[in-house]
């Protein structure tokens, strides 16, 4: 289960909250959800995620989701007994990223699926920052919340809570 942005932000809270070990998934340029997010503190209690494969891909100059998203991904769920595989781009922006990224995707997937080339029980410390970085939403997301929670005002559909941090 692999997806890119949206797509990845959406794969990780599907892995975290289907009920089932993956034997891998993939994050590229995306973000934890606040429901992936929660699913991690409780999976991190029942050490669920343990020995689990993660690919997490961002790049450095992705100028819709910040590169923070990613490593603060890469923290919470090696804490939580994921093992890590951080793939950085350098400079790349957004859109740019993604076919690099869907090979690397690939590679790893292959892997996991051989059973070869197992990552660290750890991600590398060096990506992790020391404390959790303040991590935005990706732009696009965020200029449309004003006018969607309007929207939602009138159709009597509450308005989304969470809608600064990854």
């Amino acid at each position: 289960l692999v997806g890119f942005s949206q797509g990845g932000a959406l794969a990780a809270e599907a892995a975290l909250t289907l009920g089932a070990r993956l034997a891998g998934w993939g994050l590229l340029a995306g973000w934890l959800t606040p429901r992936a997010r929660a699913a991690l503190v409780r999976s991190a209690k029942t050490g669920g995620l343990a020995g689990s494969r993660v690919l997490i891909s961002h790049s450095s100059g992705d100028e819709q989701v910040l590169f923070e998203c990613a490593t603060l991904a890469g923290q919470k769920l090696s804490k939580a007994g994921a093992r890590v595989q951080f793939a950085q781009l350098a400079g790349v922006m957004h859109v740019a990223g993604e076919a690099q990224m869907r090979k690397s995707a690939l590679t790893f997937l292959e892997e996991v699926l051989d059973g070869t080339r197992a990552p660290a029980a750890e991600a590398p410390a060096d990506y992790l920052p020391a404390a959790p970085p303040a991590c935005s939403m990706p732009q696009r997301a965020a200029a449309a919340l004003p006018s969607a929670a309007a929207a939602g005002r009138r159709k009597g559909i509450a308005k989304p809570k969470n809608t600064k941090p990854c």
